[in-house]
């Protein structure tokens, strides 16, 4: 779950037990840090694609061989 709350500034990932091995804390922060420059400027949909394309690379770098590329 990526949430956003606009007018109190503020965002967070959470993430279930599963993937707390792959999506830690760290790894949650910095994912929403690299957020912030599109956050500040309103642009919360390049900053929602952006968090679940890195949430999905990191998933993918941890589990290769359980996801089927889709065409």
């Amino acid at each position: 779950l990526v949430l956003f709350a606009i007018e109190d500034r503020r965002s967070r990932i959470e993430n279930g037990y599963g993937l707390e091995p792959i999506l830690t804390d760290g790894a949650t922060g910095a994912i929403l840090r690299s957020l912030r420059p599109a956050l500040r400027a309103g642009d919360y949909g390049a900053a929602a694609f952006s968090a679940a394309q890195q949430i999905s690379e990191r998933i993918l770098a941890q589990r290769p061989g359980e996801v089927e590329e889709r065409r």
